[in-house]
């Protein structure tokens, strides 16, 4: 793996206008010619920070995802300042070993370990975001974009020595 970054853009959604939208992500280049993300997007569905893909276009910016890291990725939007929300949530994500990957003023994006749960991950967002009337939440990873249903990526191991646990 090469220990220098370097930034990629990545296909993030259509405007409505038709134009597409991409977003810049870091990442570093695996031996296999593939990149491991840095960071959890704020914007680009179906990745989380650690994840690996390969680019399927790099023109139009599109991947496929190569391995799981085994992280979700959360984001906050709110439409005043993220501040409060900041506080209150990166010291709950950091107890179930997650991270804080992005802080702009209306956005928090984190990435934290499946093995955390998605009860506990929900917990802790629903419990902070919903006392906020100008805030909403999202899961980055979880849920396929075309259809709406989980991707169980999560009950796939992708080493036979994970052990991956299934949502209650």
């Amino acid at each position: 793996m090469t220990d220098q970054a370097s930034i990629l853009q990545l296909y993030a959604g259509t405007r409505g206008d038709g134009e597409p939208v991409v977003e810049k992500v870091a990442v570093r280049r695996n031996d296999d010619g593939s990149y491991r993300l840095l960071h959890s997007p704020a914007f680009v569905r179906g990745l989380a920070g650690g994840d690996s893909f390969v680019m399927v276009s790099e023109r139009a910016g599109t991947f496929k995802v190569s391995k799981r890291a085994g992280n979700i990725a959360v984001r906050v939007y709110c439409k005043t300042s993220v501040d409060a929300l900041d506080t209150a949530l990166t010291p709950q994500v950091s107890q179930l070993d997650g991270r804080r990957d992005i802080k702009s003023q209306y956005l928090l994006v984190y990435s934290i370990p499946v093995a955390a749960g998605f009860d506990s991950i929900e917990a802790i967002f629903d419990q902070v975001v919903s006392g906020s009337a100008d805030a909403s939440w999202s899961y980055g990873n979880v849920y396929d974009e075309h259809t709406g249903e989980p991707m169980q990526w999560w009950q796939q191991p992708s080493n036979p020595n994970e052990i991956h646990l299934k949502r209650s």
